[in-house]
């Protein structure tokens, strides 16, 4: 649910909702999230809720809007988030990882990553941090 990093997301032809919960100690809780990814949420459909499998979430504050066509929306690291698309659309959405954020996106990368090619991919992302120190970008 939750992004480690910032995310841009642009709207082109469609309209989509966007429920997010604000990034707090008291409401990391409220949204479920997973023991072994706390930036993932256990819950999987927030709009047909099992309150009593997830009651917390019911107590979650959540600011919810529109993205309408030609809108961009910033979304910083650590707001949870989610979105439900309301017509055909192409949208695009763009994470930004930096210095701030590189621990968090790497953790991330690999959790997601097959397990017999983590060190791989931990390697890899080691060599482009590396990479970014030496060279900028």
């Amino acid at each position: 649910m939750a992004a480690v990093q910032p995310v841009f997301r642009s709207s082109s032809i469609d309209r989509c909702h966007l429920p997010s919960y604000l990034p707090s100690s008291d409401q990391t809780a409220n949204v479920d999230p997973r023991p072994e990814r706390p930036n993932v949420s256990q819950i999987p459909d927030i709009e047909d809720l099992d309150a009593e499998k997830f009651p917390l979430f019911t107590k979650a504050t959540s600011i919810r809007f529109k993205l309408e066509p030609g809108e961009i929306l910033f979304v910083p690291g650590g707001l949870g988030h989610t979105a439900r698309i309301l017509s055909p659309s192409i949208t695009v959405s763009l994470n930004r990882a930096n210095a701030s954020n590189w621990s968090n996106v790497t953790h991330d990368v690999c959790a997601d990553t097959r397990p017999y090619l983590r060190p791989v991919m931990a390697t890899y992302i080691a060599a482009l941090k590396i990479f970014r120190t030496l060279y900028g970008s």
